[in-house]
């Protein structure tokens, strides 16, 4: 059964990202945030624009699919709602043998919350859990199973790009679609309030350019700056490298960029933070052309491994759930690339 949590569920957002980023060792105004979130439950219905179109949710929805690449499902845990269906990624990164991302597992109620497999299977078993709202607000969603999905209960699709969509915007389109702006807006300004505070400590990042790049056995996938993951790095004050900059150009705005290892100096920056595909964090020092970039060569970089980092990895994808536990490191781990003058 859902459960708004219209009590608890403020408590659940305060203690979530003001506890996470006490922790980091920031501050946060969660008492601004409680008291904010004493506001009306929202008036229905309500008209939703989105990418596909626009949605009209006739009544506050009371059975909430979320499907996509797991933000949609954590907003609403951040919120203090749980959703009767959630699509879940066994085996892929940082998920558990069940799909759930760590950051997830301590509010998932299994009695309440059916965990759908990805892609068409988890879709054939949407139905079955007769929603009255369906979101994939973030991940790949075509036309037809748009359609498909639309059939079955409202469906709201991303209000920007399928992969370049900004957390705040994702927030505030939920939040309207299930009738929580007012606890949304306070959660936003608990996250920014922290944000903010991350920033402040780390003035030395302001107007320092980086790349953050995903090195495989072919060439390198560079994030370009529409990527949720570079749009919250960059709140910090770092900027895309030039080489970023002209990718975005030339792929009218895409999230990642493919380029051969040969081109890898359009990428340089002065700062890069990396991760390979596969192994540890030490064999992008290894890895032809790319270990010779001047970033690489004075160690200035963030390079991250497959198995020890994943988790924070996987947590660099923005939400309310995510922003408190990976921001933090970011900053310290970029601080110190540019502090760094040894090469590896």
């Amino acid at each position: 059964m859902f459960s708004t949590r219209r009590g608890p569920g403020r408590t659940v957002a305060a203690i979530i990202v003001a506890g996470l980023f006490a922790l980091a060792g920031c501050s946060s105004s969660s008492d601004d945030t409680a008291s904010a979130s004493e506001a009306n439950d929202g008036t229905f219905p309500v008209v939703v624009e989105h990418s596909m179109g626009e949605t009209t949710v006739p009544q506050r929805p009371e059975r909430i699919v979320a499907l996509g690449a797991g933000t949609a499902g954590e907003i609403l845990y951040a919120l203090g709602v749980e959703p009767v269906g959630l699509e879940t990624f066994p085996g892929f990164g940082a998920a558990n043998e069940d799909g759930v991302q760590s950051w997830v597992e301590p509010l998932l109620d299994t009695n309440v919350t059916t965990l759908l497999p990805s892609g068409a299977k988890g879709i054939e078993k949407v139905a079955a859990l007769d929603p009255d709202l369906i979101l994939l607000t973030y991940g790949e969603l075509d036309e037809a199973t748009y359609k498909q999905l639309s059939q079955i209960a409202p469906t709201i699709a991303s209000p920007q790009g399928q992969w370049e969509l900004d957390w705040r915007l994702e927030l505030e389109t939920i939040a309207k679609a299930i009738g929580m702006t007012d606890e949304a807006v306070a959660l936003e300004a608990e996250l920014t309030s922290g944000i903010k505070q991350v920033k402040a400590d780390h003035p030395e990042l302001d107007g320092v350019n980086y790349t953050f790049v995903e090195v495989h056995d072919a060439g390198l996938w560079p994030y370009l700056t529409a990527d949720p993951r570079n749009q919250l790095i960059q709140e910090l004050g770092l900027v895309s490298s030039p080489g970023v900059v002209a990718l975005d150009k030339s792929t009218d705005g895409a999230f990642i960029g493919d380029i051969s290892l040969e081109r890898a100096g359009e990428i340089d920056a002065d700062v890069i933070i990396a991760y390979p595909s596969t192994g540890d964090a030490q064999s992008l020092y290894s890895v032809p052309v790319f270990k010779d970039l001047s970033a690489v060569r004075r160690g200035s970089v963030a390079f991250y491994g497959q198995e020890q980092d994943i988790v924070f990895l996987a947590s660099l994808q923005p939400s309310p759930l995510t922003i408190p536990i990976s921001l933090e490191r970011v900053a310290t781990d970029v601080s110190a690339a540019l502090t760094s003058g040894s090469p590896k």
